[in-house]
């Protein structure tokens, strides 16, 4: 037999038992969940950029801090808590755009013991189909309230929205007109996470094994939905694996421009920053259709002048320490 035919192929992921922090050493397989770790983080990294945002014209809005990411989180932890009538272990769906407040949104849910549905906001150009999905979501879960911000309020409360939402409605017995919860009106709370604002960590029911952290919504090509439990586990490995292959690094920012919210899409707008201790540079994924150079000038000013922008054969990282990755329709 030639030698070429008796070659074999083995890959492998390595995943330490130890994941340490650049800055602290401190070993991140300790913590439990993400939100245990962002509650860390507000107070050991409190004044680092957590969450940064890119606007339409490629600028740069004002970036979040942990600390005051964790304010944020409190408030509309406190605002749900005291107005939304949920009880630890409901599924309740995130209707959003890609932002700080989606993701402030999405621990602060840990923190109460909810169970997040994260979807995108839909799109002006794709509206119908958009909606439709989202009221058959709800239909599905039963439930007929979705948390979003002013921006998700505005969309649902449109003329355009609302004729699809009731011809959707009308010949149905499983759904209803849909509520939004806005968080945008969460008054502010000038209380650290932690012993603080007594939000600490996720309730110890929600920790379990087989208790869900986050519902991932997938479709098909035909559009058949699939929904995908994850536990705060599985979470965790995820960004331990992304971490360790990927290298990242505390300090460097993360580039988050996701279209959807399921899998690493999630991870990206949300998780990753916070695990590594890095800034999330986040922008619209709409935002990038109409103009993909708003990304490159991004990765530019954030990864630093000088640097090159050539992609790494081997490993696929860049110069400036960013994962070049776009995700499409998911």
């Amino acid at each position: 037999m030639p030698a070429h035919a008796r070659m074999v192929q083995f890959s492998c992921c390595d995943y330490p038992k130890e994941v340490l922090d650049e800055k602290t050493k401190i070993n991140l397989s300790q913590f439990a969940s993400l939100a245990d770790i962002l509650v860390w983080r507000s107070v050991v990294n409190q004044d680092e950029v957590a969450f940064v945002g890119v606007d339409g014209r490629g600028k740069d809005t004002k970036g979040v801090t942990f600390r005051k990411f964790g304010l944020k989180v409190v408030s509309i932890a406190n605002c749900i808590e005291k107005r939304g009538g949920l009880k630890t272990g409901d599924k309740v769906v995130l209707l959003f755009p890609n932002g700080v407040e989606f993701a402030a949104t999405i621990y602060a849910c840990w923190l109460l013991g909810l169970v997040p549905v994260p979807v995108q906001l839909p799109e002006p150009s794709r509206l119908h189909e958009d909606v439709t999905l989202l009221m058959g979501l709800m239909a599905e879960l039963k439930v007929s309230q979705v948390i979003g911000n002013t921006a998700t309020d505005d969309l649902m409360k449109q003329k355009t929205t609302m004729m699809h939402i009731r011809a959707f409605v009308g010949p149905r017995q499983d759904a209803v007109l849909p509520t939004v919860f806005n968080v945008s009106k969460a008054p502010k709370v000038n209380r650290n996470l932690g012993k603080e604002s007594g939000y600490i960590s996720p309730p110890n029911v929600a920790l379990s094994r087989t208790a869900p952290a986050v519902i991932f919504v997938h479709y098909s090509t035909d559009m058949r939905r699939t929904l995908v439990k994850v536990t705060h586990e599985t979470l965790m490995a995820q960004c331990r694996a992304q971490k360790v292959q990927c290298r990242f690094k505390t300090g460097r920012p993360i580039l988050s421009t996701w279209k959807t919210f399921s899998g690493i899409g999630l991870l990206y707008s949300c998780a990753l920053g916070v695990y590594v201790g890095a800034a999330t540079v986040m922008f619209q994924y709409s935002d990038f259709n109409v103009n993909p150079q708003i990304y490159f000038e991004a990765l530019e000013r954030h990864g630093g002048k000088g640097r090159r922008r050539r992609r790494r054969r081997r490993s696929g990282l860049s110069e400036s320490g960013f994962v070049l990755i776009l995700l499409g329709d998911g």
